[in-house]
């Protein structure tokens, strides 16, 4: 097998030097329609998450009975995190805005939930995420 200049590159570079150093994030519980949070069982590194056996189902077989489905969690940056992104003179207030993206492949559905507005600083950020119905699919 001979590796082309891109695959020689991705062998050598990546991850990128600051990986070991970025973010910590983790959802742990989801709501439906804010009724009382229940605990998400996600495994290490799992970034799809499948609630369609916890939606209420359809009280008449045409439309599930839900609007909104909240994920809840926490998002962590340490100090060592903006030492390795920011130059020295911008570690005292990060010109970074924070936040977290959401995808549903089979909509084609993409947006984002501002966690942080500029300047983010190290610390522990409460992070939840709505997502309505209309704007992905299944049940």
């Amino acid at each position: 097998m001979t590796m082309t200049r891109s695959q020689r590159y991705r062998s050598t570079s990546l991850p990128f030097s600051y990986r070991e150093k970025g973010v910590q994030f983790s959802l742990e519980t989801y709501s439906i329609d804010d009724q009382d949070p229940a605990p998400l069982d996600l495994k290490p590194g799992q970034t799809e998450i499948d609630l369609a056996g916890e939606l209420p189902p359809p009280a008449d077989d045409a439309v599930a009975d839900w609007q909104t489905v909240a994920l809840e969690g926490q998002l962590y940056i340490s100090e060592e995190t903006v030492d390795a992104v920011f130059p020295d003179e911008e570690r005292d207030c990060p010109p970074a805005k924070l936040y977290v993206t959401i995808r549903c492949h089979e909509t084609i559905y993409r947006d984002r939930v501002v966690v942080s507005d500029a300047p983010t600083t190290p610390g522990t950020y409460d992070v939840e995420i709505p997502i309505r119905k209309e704007k992905v699919r299944g049940r």
